[in-house]
């Protein structure tokens, strides 16, 4: 489904393709995981609408759990993929709030450098955490309860220490 090709959006929904894509981040091989967690991202990203339908199919937890256990390029994808979704409206956002993902998102910022995927994991995160984070005081909170801005002050450090290496 291309960027803004409403058509193509509202078969994709007809057909079930917000079902599918859920079944696959649940349990397709790690590849295929990767690839539905993606689609999830772009697609959310594209469409509100869209976003609200993947929800209702099920895909936070999933994706939730793809943090922890996903291989590398799923981990990012469901960073990515949650991101989307929680920007796309409230109810989403509270959704990913609702299915912990705060926890393993803030453990994603802990970037494994040996890891090619890490950093990019580690970035994705960021993002949906300041997705979730905004304007979520209790939230924010519960962040700084959780020591998570030990791993936000490292991530800032080690992007930092990156760049005047560069």
């Amino acid at each position: 489904v291309s960027k803004g090709d409403e058509a193509a959006r509202d078969a994709l929904l007809a057909a079930g393709g917000a079902a599918l894509l859920v079944r696959e981040v649940s349990a397709g091989a790690p590849a295929a995981q990767a690839e539905a967690a993606g689609a999830i991202a772009t697609l959310a990203a594209d469409s509100a609408r869209l976003a609200e339908a993947v929800v209702a199919a099920g895909a936070v937890l999933p994706l939730t759990l793809l943090l922890t256990w996903g291989a590398g390029a799923a981990k990012k994808q469901a960073a990515s993929a949650l991101g989307a979704l929680a920007a796309a409206s409230k109810a989403n956002r509270d959704a990913v709030v609702e299915a912990e993902a705060v926890p393993p998102l803030l453990s994603l910022l802990q970037v494994d450098k040996a890891a090619a995927d890490g950093s990019a994991a580690a970035i994705e995160a960021a993002s949906a955490l300041a997705t979730l984070l905004s304007g979520d005081e209790p939230l924010q909170a519960a962040v700084v309860a959780e020591d998570g801005l030990a791993a936000i002050a490292a991530l800032l450090r080690d992007g930092a220490a990156k760049a005047a290496g560069e």
